[in-house]
């Protein structure tokens, strides 16, 4: 089996560091020599020149190293038009790079938009859970005071009934002082603070307890029929037409 040389000459630097694994790697390269910035490379009669020679410059290429062949008048230009198309796939190639990292950012954005959406809805239906918990609360205070009421003690019964006022109405409380701190007075908030303490004064803590319940029930049910609105309206954005069809000034239909 005879052996056969050939030149690629370093254009970015004179040497270069090219393993025993690499030349593997190439069908019928025996071996590569670097000297004054050309590589000297040894192959088989049976492999052939130019495929040794095109996964060699690649191989340079891969390493950052800027090359070109060394050959005579026809073969120079052969290969020439070679290392266009070569730059020319690698353009296309950094290309659909390009456009695969946008469209892998706006995957990103989007996950991340949803699950920002998921958290959110997560939070709001813990939010109207707890809620429903401590309407139940209050609720069974409230009747638990009337049976304490008639059974042992109207003062203790009193207690019990501050304590179902506390836990239905403390958020609603918490949410005026916090607007009044942001000059937001007139709040509804603020006035259902205003009428359940006024009621509380007169001495009708009952009805205190049932203007927060009333007004707790109404925010519940003003949350839910919001977020089918938004369900309702998200549906019908990706309702997008198929198609559309024109109408003339004489009224027909136009494709």
């Amino acid at each position: 089996m005879e052996n056969y040389k050939g030149r690629i000459k370093l254009l970015s630097q004179s040497s270069v560091d090219i393993t025993e694994i690499e030349i593997s790697k190439i069908d019928g390269l025996e071996k590569v020599e670097v000297n004054e910035g050309i590589l000297y490379y040894t192959y088989y009669d049976t492999a052939n020149d130019y495929d040794i020679m095109v996964s060699l410059m690649n191989l340079l290429e891969s390493k950052g190293i800027e090359c070109e062949p060394m050959f005579e008048d026809e073969e120079i230009d052969k290969n020439a038009d070679t290392s266009t198309i070569t730059e020319q796939e690698e353009i296309q190639q950094t290309e659909q790079v390009e456009e695969i990292e946008e469209t892998n950012e706006d995957n990103e954005e989007s996950e991340e938009y949803e699950d920002d959406e998921e958290s959110e809805e997560l939070a709001e239906k813990r939010e109207r859970k707890l809620k429903f918990i401590e309407m139940c609360i209050s609720l069974v205070l409230l009747i638990a005071s009337f049976i304490i009421k008639s059974e042992w003690s109207i003062k203790v019964a009193s207690y019990v009934q501050l304590g179902a006022f506390v836990v239905i109405g403390y958020e609603v409380i918490f949410k005026a002082i916090e607007k009044m701190f942001k000059k937001e007075i007139f709040s509804e908030d603020f006035l259902m603070s205003i009428a359940s303490f006024s009621a509380i004064a007169l001495g009708h803590t009952v009805e205190a307890i049932g203007i927060m319940l009333l007004f707790s029930v109404g925010e519940m049910f003003e949350h839910v029929v919001t977020d089918n609105s938004k369900k309702i309206i998200d549906k019908l954005k990706n309702l997008n037409p198929l198609t559309v069809n024109m109408i003339d000034e004489n009224g027909d239909v136009v494709n």
